[in-house]
């Protein structure tokens, strides 16, 4: 098993949280509330896995670990 690196690990566990809030929301406001948290840390495990796949590419070694 690969061991990410600890920004990597961090915005997965953001992901992680921002599910569970999702799935235990009450109520219009918290859902909505959970929806864009959840968005928000999809978009920043998107751009941080980019942003590796761009260095590996210039050769700056740009690793997901």
């Amino acid at each position: 098993m690969i061991n990410p690196s600890p920004e990597l690990q961090q915005v997965i566990d953001a992901v992680e949280v921002a599910k569970n809030h999702l799935n235990y929301a009450q109520g219009a406001k918290m859902i909505d509330a959970a929806i864009h948290e959840l968005r928000a840390a999809e978009l920043r495990l998107s751009a941080l896995i980019l942003e590796r796949k761009a260095g590996e590419k210039s050769g700056e070694g740009g690793q997901l670990s």
